[in-house]
């Protein structure tokens, strides 16, 4: 019986892309000035200086003149014509341009040293990266014995200046190397950086992307993708590999695929044993660190991947710590996915099927997958794999709306697409140019719209209730009707409530000590099912009773925040208070930041719990927008907000007063109730639509806001006045004074003497 076996998930890492052509020698040494000592009896004088470069510069040969620094590292001496690398000590190249199609071929062994007493063989790893920001552009490992090995390492995304090639070990090894070669491209054009679009519409978007150095222009391309959905299937045996006498692959590898199992001898490379993989069909025979198989690279993503592992029995323990380390290769390089422990096969009969199903997610885009065989030292359990299974799918056909439109200027960095079909998502690449070569396409991004209705007047209007009316185009989920009062403020108003919520639509059993979790997100979505208020949203929400807050960071998502609605602040020069009480953990610091106002505002939690906290802003503007967040990234809540601002007579606010969802995406009408009409201010509305990102409940975009539409009472409808010219104020359930009577609990005040009328709705 053949078994399903768990894969171990990991980190996927991310590195960029360039291209290049013809070839020029970036370094070319083989240490023939190194005649101090021997490869075994290396010499005991430093060749580096404390600096970590090398002491005499004359003892190697020179290198291409792009490179800033000559050869560096740690713990190098003279071995007789070879370099030796001692202790765990590593070795730089002179650091340059490594970029384009760049190839480095170097041999290397390990030394017949008192310090590799034991050892047969150890990882050597070979590192393209620049020596300023150690940022990693390709990693790859090598197996190093006792005999001189010849290694090649190609890589297509180094850095035009400040690269180098690294070689190292993770442990303290002793070992040479020698003949190293790096040859790389000679006309190099890095691709560029694409940026969002801005100022997206269901016609147009302005197009946006970094500029590159020694470019002289770009080449724009716009698209969509056209859905398809077919699969091949492909299901990889060994069947057809044939061996030589000595037990190496000798021919009949499937096409395309690349298998490394015979570097270092040991068992052939394939295996009959039915009795450990379950039939008479070869299998791939791992049998040394470093072994590996790779898939070919495919133009569409893989799915469904799956492979068969097997091992004897009678080698299995618990304690095996061997891994098979699966690689992929995915929109952002290569990173590795996951590894499956050998010692899992002891509870399986020695043999199953791994299945890489749930660690691909939905937006995972794998195009090549490497297995690797990753032996720990002292282990010696032969591993055999068979029937690596994959579907390519063909997800989407690009159709052009135009490609490779030249756009002049090395400092270009955007370009404004119109008249495209108000029904179709677009997406765009770059490339750069230096006279006629052109760069690699950048990343793909997507312009994705969402269609701003244009509102009509209103229809039917009553005393309480009218028909909204809009036009929209076709990119729209839903609807959201905001119904406006703009007032002018008859008398000073010092402290005047803009904004007050307390959440107290969010009903639940949690607690912000153990919250209900909500869903991770990329980016900020509409949160107006738990708002009073139109307009809140939130990134990595979860939720108590009466509570909204933020989750701690998970990986690539966006940390838990809450932003409030756009807010008019700009009245006393952007003034404002922001009054609030939260829940948080001790010793953390919640971070409130406004849009307009530039100094961000914090309340340090001396105990874990709830806490009341004020905050003042200056320069506070028109659509004014407070995020809450933590700033360890750790978990909050947010339990009430108030926000208050001073108004002079005679300045006019307003006030969004009630909004109404309509869940159709073909509705251009709805009946809308809550209407107010009041002496001396002004009624409108306007509509906003939303849309899910490619069906996603939790990834919601928004329109821009339509235009404003006032709504006129019609003839012989008045609002409301107090008797006896009485003043009025009107003041929420928590006994807040406000411009407006809110949703909720609204209390008329009278002058002194008069009745007080309380209205509860």
């Amino acid at each position: 019986m053949k078994h399903i076996l768990l894969l171990l998930a990991a980190v996927l890492s991310s590195v960029a892309g360039t291209k290049a052509a013809d070839l020029i020698t970036v370094v070319n040494e083989d240490f023939s000035g190194l005649t101090a000592g021997s490869e075994d009896a290396p010499d005991t004088q430093p060749l580096l200086g404390e600096d970590g470069y090398v002491i005499d510069q004359s003892l190697f040969k020179p290198y291409d003149a792009s490179c800033a620094n000559t050869w560096g590292g740690l713990n190098a001496y003279q071995a007789g014509g070879a370099i030796a690398l001692l202790k765990g000590g590593f070795l730089n190249t002179p650091t340059g341009d490594y970029s384009g199609d760049m190839t480095l071929k170097f041999r290397a062994r390990l030394i017949d040293s008192a310090n590799n007493a034991g050892l047969s063989q150890v990882m050597l790893d070979v590192i393209l990266m620049r020596r300023s920001v150690l940022i990693d552009f390709k990693r790859e490992s090598v197996v190093l014995t006792k005999e001189w090995k010849d290694f090649e390492f190609k890589a297509d995304n180094g850095w035009w200046e400040d690269c180098m090639v690294q070689f190292f070990t993770m442990d303290s090894y002793d070992y040479l190397l020698d003949d190293i070669v790096v040859t790389r491209g000679d006309t190099v054009v890095e691709k560029p950086d694409v940026q969002s679009p801005v100022n997206i519409s269901d016609t147009s978007f302005q197009a946006n992307w970094d500029p590159v150095d020694g470019a002289e222009g770009y080449l724009l391309s716009v698209f969509q993708n056209i859905p398809n959905g077919s699969r091949d299937s492909v299901r990889c045996g060994f069947d057809g590999v044939t061996l030589d006498d000595s037990g190496k692959i000798a021919g009949g590898v499937p096409d395309g695929w690349e298998i490394d199992v015979d570097s270092n001898g040991g068992e052939p490379a394939l295996t009959y044993e039915a009795e450990y993989c379950g039939d008479s069909t070869p299998a791939l025979c791992l049998d040394n660190l470093g072994d590996n198989l790779r898939t070919p690279e495919y133009e569409y993503p893989m799915r469904d991947i799956s492979f068969f592992v097997a091992a004897d029995p009678r080698a299995l323990n618990p304690e095996l710590t061997s891994t098979i380390d699966v690689s992929v290769f995915t929109d952002f390089g290569w990173g590795v996915l996951g590894s499956f422990m050998v010692s899992s096969l002891v509870d399986t009969d020695g043999r199953g099927y791994v299945d890489m199903s749930e660690l691909v997610g939905d937006d995972m885009h794998i195009y090549q997958m490497k297995l690797t065989y990753n032996q720990a030292p002292h282990e010696d359990c032969v591993v055999f794999i068979d029937d690596v299974s994959y579907d390519v799918v063909r997800e989407f056909d690009r159709e052009y709306a135009f490609q490779d439109m030249r756009i002049d200027g090395g400092d270009a960095t955007s370009y404004v697409v119109e008249d495209l079909d108000p029904d179709i998502d677009y997406w765009y690449y770059v490339r750069a140019l230096v006279h006629d070569a052109a760069s690699e396409p950048s990343e793909a991004i997507e312009a994705f719209a969402v269609s701003t209705p244009k509102v009509n007047a209103a229809a039917n209007v009553t005393s309480d209730s009218f028909t909204a009316n809009w036009e929209s185009n076709r990119k729209v989920d839903y609807f959201r009707i905001d119904q406006w009062i703009d007032e002018v403020i008859a008398d000073d108003s010092p402290g005047h409530v803009m904004l007050f919520e307390d959440f107290s639509k969010v009903e639940s059993d949690a607690t912000p000590e153990c919250p209900e979790t909500g869903m991770y997100t990329s980016g900020y979505v509409p949160i107006d099912q738990y708002t009073t208020a139109a307009g809140w949203k939130a990134a990595s929400y979860s939720l108590a009773d009466g509570m909204i807050g933020g989750m701690e960071q998970y990986d690539f998502f966006t940390a838990g925040a809450i932003s409030t609605p756009p807010l008019d602040l700009s009245h006393d020069e952007g003034r404002v208070t922001v009054r609030f009480r939260a829940w948080g953990r001790e010793g953390d610091l919640l971070v409130i930041q406004g849009t307009g106002s530039p100094i961000p505002q914090t309340m340090f939690f001396d105990g874990t719990g709830l806490q009341e906290g004020e905050a003042h802003f200056d320069l506070c503007q028109k659509n004014e927008v407070f995020t809450f967040y933590s700033n360890s990234y750790g978990p909050f809540m947010l339990d009430e907000v108030t926000i208050l601002q001073d108004i002079r007579a005679g300045e006019t606010i307003s006030t969004r007063y009630r909004s109404d969802i309509v869940n159709d995406a073909d509705a251009r009408s709805a009946e809308v109730g809550g209407l107010r009409h009041r002496p001396g201010c002004t009624t409108s509305y306007t509509v906003k639509a939303f849309r899910r990102y490619h069906g996603k409940e939790f990834d919601i975009w928004e329109s821009f806001d339509s235009n404003l539409v006032e709504i006129p009472a019609p003839a012989g409808v008045a609002a409301a006045e107090a008797d006896d010219g009485g003043e009025v104020r009107y003041y929420n359930l928590q006994g807040i004074e406000t411009a407006r009577p809110v949703p909720g609990t609204v209390v008329v005040r009278l002058q002194a003497g008069k009745a007080t009328k309380v209205i509860v709705r």
